[in-house]
């Protein structure tokens, strides 16, 4: 059975054999009224036809050129040899497959798509390619940073202060998670991670306070003894092989 693109009539058996030419199995022909078909396949369709009949089938939009371009790439199956159509057995086929795909992705760690891939690679790539650019407001006048209360502080070595990388540690990985979102997930970065962490960074008595010329190391940690073992969870791992 197949169908006349002609009419639109979906051709009985009977009216096959009515119109169609001896041919050899596996092979083309083409009938009395120029119409090329292929023996064996349930009826054919041009790349509009089968494009529709696969968004019927996927649940999404699936455009004639999209077709075409997952055919080009292997994506799709090759429309019928010697001919520019489809078989609706093809496209069935395929839309089977790639909903199988598709549940077996889902499926796959029984919680969701695997973690996407970082943008950044560490802590600096993601200072200098993305927090840098919300904050690049630095006042060059003249003698700024010579005013009796400048309005911030920065230090051009930033990276040697190790609360500082630690903020920007943690911005970095909401933002990640926030890019992943999508969204207005990075707006809700901005507001409630990056300039809360940038304005307690470049406060005046913040971590840069003394880095008025260039970088000091005079600020450190606060003191503190060391803590009492008697306070420590013990460690599980290497009492398991304890005899009570």
């Amino acid at each position: 059975m197949r169908f006349d693109l002609e009419t639109g009539e979906l051709l009985t058996p009977d009216e096959d054999e009515e119109r169609a030419e001896p041919v050899e199995p596996g092979g083309a022909a083409t009938d009395a009224e120029g119409i090329t078909f292929v023996p064996d396949v349930d009826f054919t369709l041009w790349a509009k036809d089968a494009a529709e009949l696969a968004t019927e089938l996927l649940g999404r939009k699936i455009t004639t050129a999209g077709f075409r371009h997952l055919v080009l790439t292997g994506h799709a199956p090759l429309p019928i040899e010697g001919t520019e159509q489809w078989s609706q057995k093809a496209i069935t086929e395929w839309t089977d497959s790639e909903n199988a795909a598709a549940t077996g992705a889902d499926e796959d760690d029984g919680s969701g798509a695997e973690d996407a891939k970082p943008v950044h690679t560490d802590v600096f790539d993601f200072y200098e390619r993305t927090y840098a650019v919300y904050y690049e407001l630095h006042d060059t006048t003249p003698n700024a940073l010579q005013r009796e209360r400048p309005v911030m502080s920065w230090c051009h070595r930033w990276w040697l202060h190790r609360s500082v990388v630690g903020r920007l540690t943690a911005a970095w990985y909401a933002w990640e998670a926030a890019h992943a979102d999508g969204g207005s997930a990075i707006s809700a970065w901005i507001l409630e991670h990056a300039d809360r962490h940038f304005d307690r960074i470049m406060a005046e008595d913040g971590p840069l306070r003394m880095c008025k010329q260039q970088h000091t190391d005079s600020l450190d940690v606060y003191p503190a003894e060391p803590v009492p073992e008697s306070l420590r969870l013990p460690d599980t791992d290497e009492d398991e092989g304890e005899t009570p």
